[in-house]
C-alpha cells in the first residue's frame, strides 16, 4: 500500500500554471498527493492560494 504524500512546498499560484492549474492538482491527486502547501511570496499570491485551497480542498491547513 503506498503512503499517502504531501507536497511540503509548491508554488502553484505562478502564472505559469494559469493554463493547465486544474490539470496539475488532478494529475498530483492521481499520483497519491493528498496535500498541498503553497508557498505564497506576494499578497496577491498569498490571496490565490487561499482562492485554491477553498475550492480544491487540497491545500493545507484546512482552517475555514
Amino acid at each position: 500500500m503506498p503512503y499517502p504524500i504531501i507536497d511540503s512546498h509548491c508554488h502553484l499560484d505562478f502564472p505559469k500554471f494559469n493554463p493547465d492549474r486544474e490539470e496539475a492538482i488532478l494529475r498530483a491527486r492521481k499520483a497519491g498527493v493528498v496535500g498541498m502547501i503553497n508557498s505564497g511570496i506576494s499578497l496577491k499570491g498569498n490571496r490565490m492560494s487561499l482562492n485554491l485551497r477553498r475550492r480544491t480542498k487540497i491545500f493545507m491547513p484546512h482552517w475555514d
